[in-house]
């Protein structure tokens, strides 16, 4: 039984009010998966002078994976103290690391399992640290996925 009861329209507006806002200050990041790879063998049938000697040649051919995405960027805070924060009062985010906000869509391509060699935002590389935290609101769902920055 629920002592809390938030009407549907409420609930409309309000997470409409969040999807503007995300909408607004969202920015377009590049997930790179790792290439496939494919191996291509070229078998040339007499080498001149040769007789009937056959050469082999193997070249591998790397597929770019990547997909396009839109998401919040959230830098590090300045922060005095070692502990986590409280953002949005239902996620805890370390002040010293750097974070995307994205969609469950961003997140699943994300974390599917294949590697992910490099996200690209804001002019810069980032790689993902395998850390992330959900945010439910009112059935809205974002992922906070922490990053590092390349050198």
């Amino acid at each position: 039984m629920s002592f809390f009861n938030i009407p549907n329209n409420d609930i409309y507006v309000r997470t409409g009010s969040v999807n503007q806002l995300f909408n607004l200050t969202a920015r377009e990041f590049i997930i790179y998966k790792e290439p496939i790879k494919t191996i291509v063998s070229n078998v040339n049938n007499s080498i001149y002078g040769y007789g009937d000697a056959q050469a082999a040649n193997e070249e591998i051919i790397l597929t770019p994976i990547y997909q396009s995405f839109s998401g919040r960027m959230i830098y590090p805070t300045r922060s005095y103290s070692s502990s986590a924060t409280l953002f949005n009062s239902k996620v805890n985010l370390n002040p010293n690391s750097t974070y995307i906000k994205m969609r469950p869509d961003a997140f699943k391509y994300l974390d599917n399992g294949i590697k992910t060699e490099l996200i690209k935002c804001d002019g810069k590389s980032w790689n993902y640290t395998d850390k992330f935290q959900p945010q439910i609101y009112l059935g809205l769902q974002f992922y906070y996925a922490e990053i590092e920055g390349t050198n």
